[in-house]
């Protein structure tokens, strides 16, 4: 699945997931899940969002807040929806995030191709 077609909530989850090294089963066991809860979440659309109990367990997991994962942020004038951009967790990676974004496409290509090679 593309992270283009996922709505807000499921591109945060994927983006942790990914960012930690994690995979679907480990994660769905890590919250008390069967190991293809996270997988058919993704791949089925089911459950269609989080009990809240799971989006609790799964939002301390990956080191976001819960609100994150349910597709709103607080905010002055009412909620809105939560963008991928929540997963930065701490100043270090809201900083390496704009250093990313500020390289030009085949600089952010071989980036991305160096970390792979490392995992």
């Amino acid at each position: 699945m593309k992270k283009d077609d996922l709505d807000p909530v499921r591109a945060v989850i994927l983006a942790r997931i990914h960012a930690l090294g994690e995979t679907y089963a480990s994660i769905s066991r890590a919250i008390g899940k069967n190991p293809s809860y996270m997988q058919q979440f993704f791949g089925r659309n089911y459950p269609r969002s989080l009990p809240e109990d799971v989006r609790e367990l799964l939002a301390a997991k990956i080191g976001v807040s819960p609100d994150a994962l349910r597709g709103t942020t607080p905010s002055r004038g009412g909620p809105k929806a939560a963008q991928a951009d929540a997963i930065v967790t701490s100043a270090e990676e809201a900083d390496l995030l704009r250093t990313f974004r500020s390289l030009p496409p085949a600089l952010q290509s071989k980036a991305i191709k160096i970390l792979n090679s490392l995992n």
